[in-house]
């Protein structure tokens, strides 16, 4: 497995400086004044890792109650997500006014198959209904790159003008959890590897931009989102 690994990180990257830089853009990102942001997105995860991204959410929300939504996935929960309901009742637990906070639905085509692309996808129309324009995401920290990497590769395609920002939540050193539809589980080292693995694979399968594209993003976006 791990020759195959070493070959499509190849084409991911042929410079390890730009998957580090990736780390370093996504993990430490800089946020917009809160005037400027439309939500705060929570990606959907298993009930081991969902408050992981609920709870930074709400933070930050706590702290600049200006911004008018916290949005999370309205989605079965036949593949190992925890449920709509249970992410509103832990971000009201966390202080978050439920007015606030909107459900996203899948789109009708994916509503058989829920994972970190159909969720993009689901949260792109969403925001081209509502004209959405910048949005925070958050999401365990082992899974942040992954989630946003997906998000930025699935706008070009749709043609969405979005401005994505990254909050990670705080990293759990302590226990193991189960992930990615439940099927997955291991401490934070072992997912951490089994999410750049993933970032690979759904490169090489198209879903996901070379890393050299989503710095290019992030460098557009960081001239262009505040003008």
């Amino acid at each position: 497995m791990s020759s195959d690994l070493s070959a499509l990180t190849k084409f991911f990257t042929t410079n390890p400086d730009e998957l580090i830089a990736l780390k370093r853009r996504v993990m430490g990102d800089w946020l917009p004044p809160t005037g400027h942001v439309d939500t705060i997105y929570c990606v959907g995860g298993t009930q081991d890792t969902q408050d992981q991204g609920l709870a930074i959410a709400a933070m930050y929300w706590l702290a600049h109650k200006n911004i008018p939504v916290v949005a999370v996935l309205r989605g079965s929960t036949d593949y190992g997500y925890c449920g709509f309901e249970f992410c509103r009742d832990l971000l009201i637990g966390h202080g978050v006014d439920e007015t606030v906070i909107v459900p996203i639905d899948l789109l009708p085509q994916d509503r058989d198959r829920l994972n970190t692309y159909t969720e993009g996808k689901a949260l792109i129309y969403h925001s081209c209904v509502k004209q959405w324009k910048t949005i925070i995401v958050c999401a365990p920290f082992f899974h942040q790159i992954r989630a946003s990497s997906t998000l930025i590769s699935l706008l070009n395609r749709n043609k969405a003008g979005l401005w994505v920002f990254n909050l990670p939540g705080h990293p759990e050193w302590m226990g193991r959890f189960k992930h990615s539809q439940g099927v997955v589980e291991g401490d934070l080292f072992e997912l951490v590897i089994s999410e750049f693995g993933r970032l690979f694979v759904y490169h090489d399968k198209g879903d996901i931009r070379s890393c050299a594209e989503l710095l290019a993003y992030y460098d557009r976006r960081d001239r262009e989102s505040l003008l």
